[in-house]
């Protein structure tokens, strides 16, 4: 029997290797030039492969409720996990809750699934544009048209484009038949409608409040970088995971979270009085980075007036995010086929027998930490079993 897996991102590496051994003939279609290019970004290049603390909280979703999502987790564990990666010969170490390689490297845990995939035909350079249901699968390319008796779609999302991601899922799916939420960008950097170009490249440990109507939402602590079009670091990804959330998002930054209003304030004063000659830009410069300092004083004179205007800026910087981001820049998408065209026991259609859906191309998405690929191996899990089970029947 045969089985085309359309998309050879880490879900369809994932079940192509759980189905290693099975009797099935197996071809991974992937339009880009090789297999796993997403993959051997992710973490930077060290692969957070997973998390030792993911629950159903760590994730959203349109189209299923908490405890569904715990339920996917739960068919496959990290300890699950672990266990079959020390098999593999991938063993993984933990920093906190994230999981990565022991080699702290994406591209070992691609060659070490690779390995399992030496039986596996891999057609790179070919998308797959249509899918037909006749007595078995007929599958167009654009190259050529196949049949297959098994199909799953693990085509990924329109996230991170220069890596090879596309809206392909989506159009397949509509072409399925299959109902789609609407996507958004997420783990993302995002563009303002305030200009930081004077303060492109300044990274600055912050606390920034997210707020809707303002409304308090969420505050996270973490990096904040300054960009020309915006604002981006680990703070503001963790922070974007919520910003589809609000109608009028804006966020409050507490450039030194570790300082209080009125310790900053004793301290600025003091210096005005010790460096009598010098600018309120030179004095702040001993507190913050020289940038920060001459972009927030602007010529500002050292009065007390002009201490408190500084001491609230710092402590309560204002950033409007705009309402539209662009998803070619963001490292995963939320939307996509809804879980209402699947059953989630298997992850097979409801409405076609023997085809399966997994992946980013579905509507669910996790926060930062390993928490994505993490339900990526769930899910080719549930699936890989189903479809061994379906051999066994047929």
């Amino acid at each position: 029997m045969k089985l085309a897996i359309i998309g050879g991102g880490a879900s369809g590496i994932f079940v192509a290797v759980l189905l290693k051994g099975c009797g099935l003939d197996i071809t991974i279609f992937e339009k880009n030039k090789t297999i796993g290019k997403k993959l051997l970004a992710s973490g930077n290049g060290k692969c957070n492969i997973h998390n030792t603390n993911g629950s159903s909280s760590d994730y959203a979703s349109s189209s299923l409720d908490k405890n569904q999502i715990q339920k996917i987790i739960n068919k496959f564990t990290y300890s699950d996990f672990y266990k079959l990666c020390s098999k593999l010969g991938l063993p993984l170490i933990a920093e906190g809750s994230k999981v990565y390689p022991m080699s702290y490297s994406a591209k070992s845990v691609l060659e070490v699934f690779q390995l399992s995939l030496e039986e596996v035909h891999i057609r790179c350079n070919e998308e797959i544009i249509d899918i037909k249901l006749d007595k078995n699968y007929k599958i167009k390319s654009n190259k050529q048209e196949y049949e297959y008796d098994f199909v799953v779609v693990s085509c990924g999302s329109n996230a991170h484009e220069r890596l090879g991601g596309s809206d392909s899922g989506y159009r397949l799916g509509q072409k399925l038949g299959f109902q789609l939420v609407d996507t958004y960008p997420v783990l993302t950097p995002l563009k303002c409608k305030q200009v930081f170009c004077d303060l492109n490249g300044l990274k600055v440990f912050s606390k920034i409040t997210l707020k809707d109507k303002n409304i308090k939402i969420i505050e996270i602590d973490g990096d904040l970088l300054f960009t020309n079009y915006g604002v981006s670091g680990f703070g503001i990804l963790d922070i974007s995971y919520y910003l589809n959330l609000c109608e009028i998002p804006s966020f409050s930054v507490d450039l030194l979270p570790n300082i209080s209003k009125e310790a900053l304030e004793k301290i600025l004063i003091n210096s005005i009085k010790t460096y009598k000659n010098a600018s309120l830009c030179e004095i702040l410069s001993g507190i913050v980075n020289p940038k920060l300092a001459k972009y927030l004083t602007n010529n500002k004179k050292s009065d007390i007036k002009s201490i408190k205007n500084i001491v609230y800026a710092i402590k309560n910087l204002q950033i409007t995010p705009e309402l539209t981001q662009e998803a070619n820049n963001a490292e995963v998408c939320g939307g996509g086929i809804s879980f209402e065209c699947i059953n989630i026991d298997t992850f097979e259609s409801k409405k076609y027998k023997n085809l399966y859906i997994i992946g980013e191309v579905l509507d669910i998405v996790g926060k930062r930490g390993g928490h994505n690929l993490a339900f990526a191996w769930s899910g080719a899990y549930i699936c890989a079993n189903s479809i061994k089970k379906r051999m066994q029947i047929q």
